[in-house]
């Protein structure tokens, strides 16, 4: 698993922990995808790059629900999503590392 950390100087840390160690995904999978963002980026905005990374990749969503941080500086967006294949999972999380604003998503 890979977490995205923001180092506080704009750049982004890739944290990889061993959570799956030796375990094997079975496809297709469906889960609830967590993302983390920057809630100065507007809502819309945010949810917008995050649907369009979605379909741009084909995988079957359902939004699920919004919070924002104790604090207001954060905002999450919960989606459960269906994945067909490694290839997908990989492309998915890879697009995702670009989103501005994304703090981290699992």
């Amino acid at each position: 698993m890979k977490k995205n950390f923001s180092s506080g100087d704009g750049h982004r840390k890739i944290i990889t922990a061993n959570v799956f160690c030796n375990t094997k995904i079975e496809f297709p999978v469906s889960f609830y995808l967590k993302t983390v963002m920057d809630a100065r980026v507007k809502e819309e905005d945010n949810k917008l790059a995050l649907i369009e990374i979605l379909k741009k990749m084909e995988v079957a969503y359902i939004y699920h629900s919004k919070k924002l941080s104790g604090k207001g500086n954060y905002i999450s967006f919960s989606y459960k999503i269906t994945l067909t294949n490694k290839l997908q999972m990989d492309g998915l999380y890879k697009k995702l590392k670009k989103v501005k604003g994304l703090k981290f998503a699992v």
